[in-house]
């Protein structure tokens, strides 16, 4: 019976703590240092993400999930520590779809990797560890 309502309980929690991570009604407020253009962009994103989100209201958040919401968030201004935030959940949820599509992201925009939105935003220490992608084959998807 204990492992009965520890799995129950377990299960319950991370269905709760996921549900609570992402206020699907937020729509964080456009700052000064933030143009309309990229404001506008990132609410469409986000009500993209939203969207997918709210179709599957029994799923649990995945990391497509949280990327989505984490892009969306740059291009709108957010805090550096929330997106950040939301980038290791992506991480932690599926690490090797998460290293895909991060090193797909950093190979797209070229080199010098400076000049890459995500770089710019997170910069060099928060990429770094957020690039660490060791045990991950990416290679292979190409």
């Amino acid at each position: 019976m204990k492992i009965i309502v520890t799995i129950i309980f377990t299960i319950f929690m991370n269905a709760f703590l996921n549900a609570q991570h992402i206020d699907l009604n937020y729509y964080p407020p456009k700052t000064n240092a933030t143009t309309a253009k990229d404001y506008n962009k990132g609410v469409r994103d986000l009500a993209y993400a939203y969207a997918n989100i709210e179709e599957n209201p029994n799923q649990l958040l995945n990391y497509i999930d949280y990327w989505r919401v984490a892009v969306a968030y740059i291009y709108m201004g957010v805090d550096k520590e929330t997106v950040y935030s939301l980038l290791l959940k992506s991480k932690a949820d599926n690490k090797k779809g998460f290293c895909i599509i991060l090193h797909a992201q950093l190979e797209a925009c070229g080199e010098p990797q400076k000049d890459s939105r995500f770089y710019k935003f997170l910069g060099k220490t928060y990429l770094e560890n957020l690039s660490n992608c060791l045990g991950v084959d990416i290679e292979t998807f190409r």
